[in-house]
């Protein structure tokens, strides 16, 4: 048997390649690689990742016939409050759902340039099937957030996954909530009666 070059590199590259890869056992069970805990992976890289590994679980209960609708992540403290980041990641990993062929809508967690689009928002006149939807908390080095995908039926999480994104910059500017202003208006006083 000869060994060319050819195979010597097709060898090579995917050893190098599952070289940096090493995997972490979470409270679920599953292993992942450690691309939540890199601060070298982008936001997106995260969440579409993430995605991947909601929808091994939910791949039981959703098939791509059924409608998703991202809905944004709340702040767990403040849930009130609307901040870029609880849109992003619910925009991001609704993206790597439609790129895995289910749909998604995204007319919630999307803005009016992207909601012009026809493959962001393909089912938002009927009841979803599914709502994609979570948590994230804010700690001091990074950002634990809560996926789920749930039955809009019957309100059952289907699928979950937790994971921390590690507190960059980006990711701290976009949980800062957008200021909002509240109208009030005075208690009126109550007449009083003479008996």
């Amino acid at each position: 048997m000869r060994i060319t070059a050819k195979k010597i590199l097709a060898l090579a590259v995917p050893a190098i390649l599952l070289a940096g890869c090493t995997s972490v056992v979470l409270g679920g069970g599953a292993a992942v690689m450690n691309i939540f805990e890199r601060p070298d992976v982008n936001l997106a890289e995260k969440n579409y990742a993430a995605a991947d590994y909601l929808m091994q679980a939910g791949g039981n209960f959703a098939d791509k016939h059924d409608d998703i609708k991202a809905v944004a992540l709340q702040n767990v403290t403040e849930p009130a409050l609307s901040t870029r980041i609880g849109r992003v990641i619910a925009r991001q990993t609704g993206d790597r759902l439609q790129q895995l062929g289910y749909r998604v809508d995204l007319s919630d967690v999307s803005n009016d340039v992207e909601n012009s689009y026809p493959y962001v928002n393909p089912s938002a006149d009927r009841q979803p099937d599914f709502v994609l939807s979570g948590t994230y908390f804010n700690a001091k080095s990074k950002v634990d957030v809560k996926l789920r995908l749930v039955n809009a039926r019957t309100g059952n999480v289907v699928a979950l996954f937790d994971y921390g994104l590690p507190m960059s910059w980006e990711i701290q500017r976009m949980t800062k909530p957008k200021p909002q202003i509240f109208r009030t208006t005075a208690p009126q006083p109550q007449a009083q009666t003479n008996r």
